[in-house]
């Protein structure tokens, strides 16, 4: 892995800084206060090409390398966690699954509006292990149709979303293959959701609870095969758990700026508190975690890019990155003190956003245990 950025990903991260510094910063706190989605600024990311970064030129897209997207991720993150989890881990997983898996009319029609912001997507895949017995949506068939039936909950985007890659046992099937990935429209009947309010962190995105029944999906809405089911499930969790490292570094790297400004600023004894051992302590952490995160997901990005197998390196960059999260907003707060509780002050909602958005794909937990039972070839229970 070449540890250094090409000229093109710095003018890419360049451009993704200063939006999210002159677009996003200036209202995220007012978005957070009133629990609103900023569905401008989506279709704006749009304009810039970030909503179908990963997606072919042919379909509309930016048709970039996993390490530029991970430099927008984080810097969007930085800004808005809320955000960065509403379009990458809401909304690009899906795209990426339909240039992967859909057929060209599936590609054609849907892809374009994707990169476009004009159809925004979901999906309701939660479940936190690779496995995914505990996926209990069911989908049935007859001669022209499926009827799906699901209640999904704490779905990102599902109350504002166009479509959503909804994922179901298909007739009775228990095995792991038996799984089918249904491209689902808004409109279509037996589709409603619920949008879940009085949230403490990610207030700015929109999550809900999304139901379907015998909800009526066209034989041609299903995505792939049924029996590639293990493979397209995998490959939307390779998706969510990328989207969610990078965003945990950049809610990370803008823990570390708020600390440091904080204490070079802030005077206590004659002194600023950046002169103090304990505060030095925790910057060193946040900083030291930050940047082992970054490079861990970095180091993802490259293996991805080259076709090379990641998933070990990818458990281990989303459990570091999620942990020096949670971390770094904790210990940003501590440097503030009592300020830091205060809604005027950004870190008190980094930490309320990182917390929720820690618990998208499986906890922290989850993801240390695959890294030892990927080195000691255990299956996942």
């Amino acid at each position: 892995m070449i540890f250094s950025l090409s000229e093109e990903q710095v003018m890419l991260r360049n451009m993704a800084r200063q939006f999210a510094t002159q677009t996003i910063e200036p209202v995220a706190m007012d978005d957070d206060r009133n629990e609103r989605f900023p569905r401008e600024i989506v279709t704006e990311m749009a304009g810039l090409g970030f909503l179908g970064a990963v997606v072919p030129q042919e379909y509309g897209g930016s048709g970039l390398d996993h390490i530029s997207y991970a430099l927008i991720i984080e810097e969007i993150a930085h800004a808005s966690l809320a955000i960065a989890m509403s379009v990458f881990y809401g909304h690009s997983p899906v795209a990426e699954a339909l240039a992967t898996w859909g057929s060209e009319q599936q590609k054609r029609e849907y892809l374009p509006p994707m990169t476009k912001g004009e159809i925004l997507g979901c999906h309701t895949l939660g479940e936190p292990r690779r496995e995914t017995t505990n996926i209990n949506s069911r989908a049935r068939s007859d001669d022209k149709q499926w009827l799906v039936d699901c209640v999904n909950t704490f779905v990102i985007n599902g109350g504002v979303s166009h479509l959503a890659l909804v994922l179901a046992r298909t007739d009775g099937n228990q095995d792991y293959d038996g799984i089918g990935a249904f491209l689902v429209d808004r409109d279509a009947a037996g589709f409603s959701s619920e949008d879940i309010l009085g949230k403490s962190g990610l207030r700015a995105a929109n999550i809900a609870n999304v139901h379907l029944q015998n909800c009526r999906v066209p034989k041609e809405s299903l995505l792939g095969k049924v029996n590639d089911g293990s493979k397209l499930v995998q490959h939307l969790l390779d998706s969510i758990h990328f989207s969610v490292a990078a965003s945990c570094v950049g809610a990370s790297q803008a823990c570390v700026d708020a600390g440091i400004k904080y204490a070079q600023e802030r005077q206590a004894f004659g002194k600023p508190i950046s002169n103090f051992g304990m505060v030095q302590d925790m910057i060193a952490d946040m900083i030291i975690g930050t940047e082992t995160a970054r490079l861990l997901t970095y180091q993802v990005g490259d293996l991805r890019n080259n076709r090379q197998p990641f998933r070990q390196q990818l458990s281990m960059a989303r459990y570091l990155a999620g942990l020096t999260a949670i971390q770094a907003a904790n210990h940003a707060i501590q440097i503030h003190g009592c300020y830091g509780y205060e809604k005027r002050i950004p870190v008190e909602r980094y930490f309320r956003d990182v917390t929720l958005a820690t618990l998208y794909g499986g906890s922290l937990s989850t993801h240390k245990l695959a890294v030892a039972q990927s080195s000691l070839g255990i299956r996942p229970a």
